[in-house]
């Protein structure tokens, strides 16, 4: 039997729409995308335990929607355990690879300086400060050593925080570990004043 020619245009196309699907599901990672969810306390966060491949990069939420891979509620002991909540700025999103994420970047540089050290990302696109605090009302700190939250630009353009054991500065606009730099402001008490 011969098929007419429309037949074979039809045939056709409808084989390169499916080239088209499989190639973009496949090579690309679409039609699997990162899930949020509703949450009456932060508006919304990511779904926990996700771990999905997107434009050639690794996006990973732990079961407590952070972008950080799973960890224990209480720190390890002898770990500097160090909590990050913010935005998109933070969070990265689909474009930005796990390994490339600002708190991966920043554990890596702790942990370069000796000893061991976890930095949590619960972070979500256009998240403001309610909606941060909305997270850790929900989930706590996890006994981290310093929760940094990190604001728009307008709200604050200079981030500072201590850790107890150095104090850590940004410059510039943007957040990024390699724009932290150690300093010791006069201004900023010592965790020890703190207590005390």
């Amino acid at each position: 039997m011969k098929w007419s020619g429309k037949y074979q245009v039809a045939g056709g196309i409808i084989a390169g729409l499916a080239a088209t699907e499989l190639s973009l599901r496949l090579a690309f990672g679409l039609g699997n995308p990162v899930l949020i969810q509703a949450d009456s306390e932060s508006g919304y966060r990511f779904q926990p335990n996700q771990k999905v491949w997107r434009f050639g990069r690794t996006i990973e939420y732990n079961q407590y929607s952070q972008r950080s891979e799973p960890i224990a509620p209480q720190k390890p002991p002898g770990t500097l355990r160090i909590l990050m909540t913010g935005d998109s700025v933070l969070n990265g999103g689909n474009p930005t690879d796990q390994p490339r994420t600002i708190t991966e970047l920043f554990e890596d540089k702790l942990s370069a300086s000796g000893g061991e050290a976890e930095v949590l990302n619960a972070s979500a696109g256009s998240w403001g400060i309610g909606n941060q605090l909305g997270y850790l009302r929900k989930f706590g700190t996890f006994g981290s050593d310093a929760v940094i939250i990190k604001l728009s630009q307008r709200v604050t353009p200079r981030l500072v925080f201590r850790t107890g054991r150095e104090t850590f500065t940004s410059s510039g606009s943007s957040i990024s570990p390699s724009r932290f730099s150690l300093a010791r402001p006069p201004l900023l008490p010592s965790t020890a004043d703190l207590v005390s």
